[in-house]
């Protein structure tokens, strides 16, 4: 009965290590997710920065989408729908998680109307990677 006891709680941990990985890969958040900011801190963080370039901040329980707009010193903010699990701007083309929607706006064509330049990393969270690679 005893092994037994051992050998659960090992088991418990790698089952839970998984479910960390998921949510948060190499337990670092995306360089684009500001966090719990507004639409006017948004502004400010993107004021000056080339077009294109995004964040995505979290707010009352929506994430949103903030970017500046091609052309204009003007933003947009979007808002990204989350149901089932899956991440989406247009409810047309869903995504597992706010990387791989990204990722895909990323590549798309220059002329597509939800075409994502450079993200721009949280200016809080880049001292976190600096930190690591100087280890």
């Amino acid at each position: 009965a005893e092994e037994v006891q051992t050998i659960t709680p090992e088991r418990r941990q790698t089952d839970n290590i998984p479910q960390i990985n998921v949510e948060e890969p190499n337990n670092s958040k995306d360089e684009f997710m500001h966090g719990d900011i507004s639409k006017e801190d948004a502004e400010e963080r993107l004021t000056d920065k080339a077009e294109g370039t995004f964040l995505v901040r979290h707010n009352n329980g929506t994430y949103k989408l903030s970017m500046v707009l091609p052309n204009s010193r003007k933003f947009k903010h979007s808002m990204i729908h989350h149901t089932e699990g899956k991440f989406s701007l247009t409810n047309q083309k869903k995504f597992d998680s706010l990387r791989d929607l990204v990722d895909n706006y990323m590549n798309v064509s220059p002329k597509n109307k939800l075409f994502l330049g450079k993200p721009l990393a949280d200016p809080n969270s880049e001292k976190i990677f600096k930190n690591r690679t100087d280890d």
